[in-house]
């Protein structure tokens, strides 16, 4: 995890997790480092309907439901972040957010 300050006022922190599974805990704090202000993006592999992939994957459902409850925004717009291999799928696990101010 990467934590830039781009000015006084604002925030980006860079996330990248790999496909080993993750405590809810964890997921909670890294969500709970974006207060006012701030983005935060990066490489989930997380699969979501809510940032345009065409299935929910469990670690997709995590990061859902945490952004549900926090004041974080998604940006991302369903267009794919992820160009797959031949004979794979192209995936949006590439995830953008942000504080709504």
């Amino acid at each position: 995890m990467i934590t830039l300050l781009i000015s006084p006022f604002i925030s980006l922190v860079l996330l990248y997790s790999n496909d080993s599974a993750i405590p809810s805990n964890v997921w909670n704090s890294r969500f709970q480092l974006t207060k006012s202000n701030s983005i935060l993006s990066g490489d989930f592999n997380a699969h979501h309907l809510a940032w345009g992939s065409i299935f929910s994957s469990r670690r997709g459902n995590k990061i859902h439901k945490t952004i549900n409850s926090s004041v974080l925004c998604i940006l991302n717009n369903g267009i794919d972040t992820h160009l797959g291999r031949p004979n794979c799928n192209n995936s949006a696990i590439d995830i953008s957010f942000a504080s709504p101010n």
